[in-house]
């Protein structure tokens, strides 16, 4: 989505003075579509509103800082090669590899990498993220509301104003979520003790951990750096919009300009270190790669890529489209590093799968196909670092 149609959609929003509305209307606006497309439009829009609230320009506000550095562009994405020889299409011809090293929701199971099994109250058709908190369970919903469950699958809170997004820090000891305009931050394990509680206000967008901060979008205007406990802020400097951060390090990717550009910075030293036509979606859990996504089919890719996070080098890609095939989730990487997870669908048939892509290039499924659930994905994986 170009800055054009972001602006008028933000302008809508500033003649109601209402930006809760905006964001509920926006997610709904997006059900049954693609989570990936869902967490993108939905952070663009806000970011731009938020500017305009404000009353500052969105043309200065926009504007990548400087670092005075020109760093060299990042590989653009290519055409696929075409071959004159047949091609299998689909998820046929794709040979099964081992089950996934991550906890997955498939129905209304969790399974976990050991073969333990987990029951929600809801299933994967209406779950767009979970996690484990509190001896229970937080979960985003398809239409971005939050929802906390304790252990005895009691219901302990409930929004609908659009949260979007929960956050695991790199020791996985932590949660962080947004709920009714406040960003929170729990211990996982705990039953709420050392919870913190800063309000935000209700533009604030969760992207995740940056070491012990968070990174918001529009709190309180362009992508910040925010310390949970004080409060403190500081600018993510050269992004527009941030996409992802690397929980355990200090890089966060994102878009940087009205061409939706990539582009990955170094908060520590306040320097960009790539930009180019992928735009960076995952960090892997140690932060040195990346799974990103070409701008040119930044909504609903068709294709997917590896790069080393610093240099945004393509180690690895994957055509969807190749294959007609389709993002249908959330991809995750697995504890390794050396693989990513994605859900797939079939674009002309009706089984779908989850898909393995290697840092090597090896492409494996990690599950069995099965049908299709209209546009919904048949696999949801618990939030990672």
């Amino acid at each position: 989505m170009n800055h054009e149609q972001l602006l008028r959609e933000a302008l809508a929003a500033k003649a109601t003075e209402a930006s809760v509305d905006l964001t509920l209307d926006d997610i709904r606006r997006s059900a049954g579509r693609r989570r990936w497309q869902t967490r993108r439009r939905v952070g663009a829009v806000l970011a731009v509103a938020a500017a305009l609230v404000v009353g500052i320009p969105a043309a200065i506000l926009l504007r990548p800082a400087g670092d005075g550095v020109s760093p060299a562009p990042a590989p653009s994405p290519t055409a696929p090669t075409t071959s004159s020889s047949p091609r299998p299409e689909g998820l046929d011809g794709i040979a099964r590899g081992k089950d996934p090293q991550v906890a997955y929701l498939h129905g209304r199971e969790v399974h976990q990498p050991d073969g333990t099994t987990a029951r929600l109250p809801y299933g994967s058709s209406f779950v767009a993220g979970f996690t484990a908190y509190h001896g229970g369970w937080l979960l985003l919903d398809d239409l971005g509301g939050l929802r906390q469950y304790d252990n005895t699958g009691a219901l302990v809170l409930r929004s609908q104003t659009g949260e979007a997004a929960l956050a695991v820090s790199a020791d996985q000891m932590r949660t962080a979520f947004v709920y009714g305009g406040h960003l929170r931050v729990g211990i996982a394990t705990g039953m709420g003790q050392g919870e913190s509680d800063l309000p935000v206000g209700n533009n604030a967008r969760l992207v995740g951990f940056l070491g012990d901060s968070v990174v918001l979008n529009g709190y309180p205007d362009s992508p910040h750096v925010v310390d949970p406990g004080t409060g403190h802020t500081a600018r993510v400097p050269g992004l527009e919009i941030a996409w992802c951060t690397a929980a355990g390090g200090d890089l966060v990717g994102g878009t940087v300009d009205s061409d939706g550009r990539g582009r990955v910075v170094s908060t520590s030293s306040a320097r960009t270190l790539w930009t180019g036509d992928w735009v960076p979606d995952a960090f892997s859990p140690d932060g040195s790669r990346v799974l990103a996504v070409p701008v040119s089919s930044l909504n609903e890719p068709d294709e997917v890529a590896v790069l080393d996070a610093r240099t945004g080098t393509v180690l690895a890609r994957f055509s969807l489209a190749a294959r007609d095939l389709a993002a249908a989730g959330r991809p995750v990487w697995e504890p390794s590093g050396d693989a990513v997870l994605f859900d797939v669908r079939e674009t002309q048939g009706a089984q779908q799968a989850v898909l393995r892509l290697a840092v090597d290039g090896t492409v494996t499924r990690a599950t069995d196909p099965a049908p299709l659930n209209g546009d919904a994905p048949g696999w949801v994986f618990a939030t990672r670092p």
